[in-house]
């Protein structure tokens, strides 16, 4: 044998070392995406302060791996969605409210986060470009929502297996919290995985699956109820009642009349044989007893919020900055330090000015159009995932207006997950 033979037996080229590198790196991702759904809700919600800088390494962790994966292929550094254009344009209207920040670190600090839930945006995209990766991460979605229902269900009734989440200083008001030290935050993760969960029980699964999901959406139903969010269950009914009528519209979903008929109907009666003295009088009232927010105090502060925004109208106060600056103008008589304004938008646009308005609007257009396409699609898993994930994107939108749950890095990154599955072009090899 020749040398030159010798030579040709045992070339190596780049593209010999490249896919098993892009494998390993895409492993990464997915690993750090399910690690970023996961831990957050489990830690408080992602409330405890030093989880913060643990989800920002993750989200670079995985948003990195997706870049040089992508690079090793020889493909565009990230897969293009409708809602680049929004981002970059939220992306510069807070750089530029940091840069007149009345505190730049605080602004620094909450950009981090905001950096981090568009890495998870784009890290989704990625990951549910297949048929395979679409359903995993559904079933991650659905089941951390099932995990943390049936945890909060045992806490409810005094039996929690973990000792470790249950919290000493929290006012219970017959109220169930689960992992987390807000009800209201539960109920706000508990309509978006709940939604998503019915959406898949249209995507032609086996009679075992559907049945699975089917429990699984009982378990969420009632942790949202126990829950004594009246945000969370306006939310959550206007999601559905969505949904309800998308089933009613599509040709595709005549066959699911009778299966949402019976489980509204199933859904009502839980709701009444649930209904405990506590939560009919939640139900008719709008005050919340010793509780931090009242109706009374939360109209008092969008106020004192809107104060705010007039006298920082185009850049705000700078993102991260509401709870320094709103004690200057938190009326007399509120016995509580606000943190929050409880309204996500009036919130962020006190931080980051006006000009998020028109961002805002042109986000939620985009997402509307985008699954509207999708609804109209021949295959049974892109219409049941876009009906689920809308249902749930409109039952927080919904909700954050009269609470902070998009401040909460839990169901931020949980809502900015569902938002990819939206965004996403269409799925390859999916039918």
């Amino acid at each position: 044998m020749t040398t030159d033979a010798i030579d040709q037996q045992s070339s190596f080229s780049f593209g010999d070392l490249a896919h098993p590198v892009s494998r390993g790196l895409k492993a990464i991702s997915r690993f750090c995406l399910y690690a970023l759904v996961i831990f957050p809700p489990l830690a408080m919600g992602g409330a405890i302060g030093w989880s913060e800088p643990i989800i920002e390494w993750i989200a670079l962790l995985a948003i990195s791996c997706v870049f040089l994966r992508r690079i090793l292929l020889g493909r565009k550094l990230w897969v293009s969605t409708p809602m680049d254009r929004p981002f970059i344009a939220l992306a510069i209207v807070c750089a530029l409210s940091t840069v007149f920040s009345i505190n730049v670190r605080n602004s620094l600090s909450a950009l981090g986060l905001l950096a981090a839930y568009i890495a998870v945006f784009y890290v989704a995209v990625d990951a549910v470009r297949t048929r395979d990766g679409l359903r995993k991460l559904c079933y991650v979605i659905v089941g951390l929502g099932v995990f943390v229902a049936v945890l909060g269900i045992f806490k409810y009734f005094d039996a929690n297996p973990f000792h470790w989440w249950g919290y000493e200083n929290q006012q219970h008001a017959g109220r169930l919290y689960s992992t987390y030290f807000n009800a209201d935050h539960l109920a706000g993760l508990m309509e978006m995985t709940l939604c998503l969960g019915v959406g898949l029980l249209f995507t032609g699964l086996s009679r075992s699956k559907r049945f699975a999901i089917a429990l699984g959406c009982l378990f969420m139903a009632s942790a949202l109820i126990l829950s004594l969010s009246r945000g969370g269950w306006i939310g959550a009914s206007v999601g559905l009642g969505f949904m309800g009528f998308i089933f009613a519209e599509r040709r595709y979903f005549h066959k699911g009349i009778v299966m949402a008929t019976v489980g509204s109907a199933f859904v009502i009666g839980l709701i009444v044989v649930l209904m405990s003295t506590p939560t009919i009088e939640r139900a008719l009232t709008l005050e919340q007893g010793t509780e931090m927010a009242n109706w009374s105090s939360r109209v008092t502060v969008w106020k004192a919020t809107c104060s705010m925004i007039a006298d920082h109208p185009f850049l705000g106060v700078g993102p991260g900055n509401f709870t320094l600056v709103f004690t200057q103008y938190q009326p007399v008589g509120l016995g509580t330090r606000f943190y929050f304004a409880h309204n996500d938008y009036l919130h962020l646009i006190s931080e980051a000015g006006l000009f998020l308005v028109p961002i805002i609007l042109w986000m939620i257009f985009f997402l509307f159009s985008q699954a509207r396409y999708k609804l109209g699609n021949q295959g049974r898993l892109i219409r049941g995932t876009a009906l689920g994930t809308m249902g749930g994107g409109i039952a927080i939108l919904i909700h954050s207006i009269v609470d902070f749950n998009l401040h909460l890095p839990a169901n931020a990154i949980i809502f900015s997950t569902i938002e990819a599955l939206i965004a996403v072009p269409q799925f390859r090899a999916c039918k």
